[in-house]
């Protein structure tokens, strides 16, 4: 692809993938979505991943369209009508698209990120488990609080910490989470409401119930191999229906940092390398 058309790849189509995809997108940046065959994605009714069981989504008012070739993916940036989610292999969409910028949103929190500087001209690290000048050449802190959206060309993220919730007990939304690597299945439905006790899926054949009563505000599609200590299911108490306005609040700071990072290097796209920016903070 030629320089001016170099995209924006997006790794993880999850909640705060979908932000940035849609944030950067806005903003006239070319942006590919790139995702597992069958992510482990919770939050599927806001997050772009969806489109790799169903083939498409609409998020945000935008098309979402899944590829499995990255030709397809350059075509769809030409065209612009579409946002591509590529569910393909990582090393052919990077040789052939050539990327100016690669940012991390998988999320992962307990992983350490591997070294993915080199990808492209500027790598972009988001959440726990990432160091400027280490794994990524500049990151984005994604934990809630004063520090959220700060940007560091020097320095790590904040670990990953389990949230203690104000409201905890009945009133509080319940997380299930895998207890081991394994096979998840479930024949339950997001949005539908459950007793406690109710069996919402098994992982590897062990079946794992809701401790409370609620409404599935988030649930793993079924058939999907998932790590341990993943959440395959989100149960809220009320109607989880009235939280779903759109992306929350915490994933567009998050997005709208790395749209403003971005908005900062814009002579990359006139072929500007990204690359001596990073070592320019640095």
């Amino acid at each position: 692809m030629g320089t001016a058309a170099r995209p924006v790849l997006v790794k993880g189509g999850g909640e705060v993938g979908t932000a940035v995809a849609l944030a950067l997108w806005r903003a006239c940046w070319p942006v590919v979505v790139v995702e597992l065959p069958r992510p482990t994605v919770l939050r599927r009714q806001l997050s772009v991943a969806e489109a790799a069981f169903t083939g498409g989504v609409v998020r945000g008012g935008l098309q979402v369209v899944r590829v499995v070739q990255p030709d397809e993916v350059a075509a769809l940036l030409v065209r612009r009508r579409a946002l591509p989610l590529y569910v393909g292999p990582l090393a052919p969409a990077l040789a052939r698209l050539q990327p100016a910028v690669v940012v991390d949103a998988r999320m992962r929190r307990v992983v350490q990120a591997e070294d993915q500087r080199g990808e492209a001209p500027l790598v972009i690290g988001l959440g726990p488990g990432f160091c400027a000048g280490e794994n990524a050449d500049v990151v984005v802190e994604t934990h809630p609080g004063p520090l959220l959206g700060r940007v560091l060309w020097q320095g790590a993220t904040l670990p990953h910490v389990s949230r203690e919730r104000p409201d905890d007990g009945a009133r509080a939304e319940q997380f299930i989470y895998a207890p081991r690597d394994g096979l998840w299945e479930t024949e339950r439905e997001l949005g539908e409401t459950i007793a406690a006790g109710t069996l919402l899926g098994t992982l590897d054949g062990q079946p794992l119930r809701a401790p409370v009563a609620g409404c599935l505000r988030g649930l793993v599609h079924t058939a999907v191999p998932v790590p341990a200590g993943v959440k395959l299911a989100a149960i809220h108490p009320g109607d989880w229906q009235r939280k779903e306005a759109g992306i929350s609040q915490r994933a567009a700071t998050i997005a709208a940092a790395v749209r403003t990072l971005l908005a900062s290097v814009a002579p990359a796209r006139l072929g500007v390398p990204l690359g001596s920016l990073a070592s320019a903070r640095s």
